[in-house]
């Protein structure tokens, strides 16, 4: 991302389901003092563009379904480059950044944990419109902290396998499946969505010891 411009204090746009590359992007762009703006994969084109608008994304990773969807719509037109999992016209393959040698990387940025903003989620918008969410990165080292002495299961094994399909982009993903269960060793098996034969069987496969999902 350096070498495509990215600097600290930009803001980056993750559009995306639950992949394994979520992760890895999320925390690449904090690593460089970036901001993560999650979009839920769900939201209407005109969802879409108020979040980029509101906060000031320069950059969006996406699917190509997706980017296909908001290019033709005009949604982004203040994005300076589109990032997708995959192979779309118009924009750039995650592989190419992947790949990349990291030589660009700083080896240094200067961030103040409780001032600069790390990432930017926005709220469900049930009491009104939504609004995004600003929090630094002290705000996620805190909630970590209180995540690993309140929420560490009784008994739990040296390596807990553990099944996921909360959204990446709520804050409760983000915080626990994306920071809690990495910093404990735990492995963590994701599915894209809850279909019950695919969540049982990877249960069976994996030998899950917890299963988080949102009760619907």
């Amino acid at each position: 991302m350096v070498k495509r411009g990215f600097k600290k204090g930009d803001v980056l746009a993750i559009y995306l389901p639950n992949v394994l590359e979520y992760p890895i992007i999320f925390h690449g762009v904090a690593c460089l003092g970036g901001v993560i703006t999650t979009v839920n994969p769900q939201y209407t084109l005109q969802d879409l563009a108020r979040q980029l608008n509101t906060s000031r994304a320069k950059y969006l990773v996406t699917i190509p379904s997706l980017a296909v969807q908001a290019f033709s719509s005009g949604t982004l037109k203040g994005i300076r480059s589109v990032i997708v999992i995959g192979e779309a016209q118009g924009c750039e393959s995650i592989s190419a950044l992947l790949s990349d040698d990291g030589a660009a990387f700083p080896k240094t940025v200067k961030i103040n944990p409780k001032e600069d903003v790390v990432s930017m989620p926005f709220s469900s918008g049930t009491t009104g419109i939504s609004k995004g969410v600003m929090l630094t990165h002290f705000n996620l080292i805190a909630s970590l902290c209180i995540s690993t002495k309140q929420r560490t299961p009784p008994n739990m094994p040296v390596v807990p396998t553990v099944l996921n399909v909360l959204p990446f982009y709520h804050t409760y993903g983000l915080t626990l499946i994306m920071g809690f269960y990495p910093y404990v060793g735990a492995k963590v098996v994701l599915l894209a969505r809850f279909e019950p034969q695919s969540f049982l069987q990877a249960i069976q496969d994996y030998k899950v010891c917890f299963a988080l999902r949102l009760q619907i």
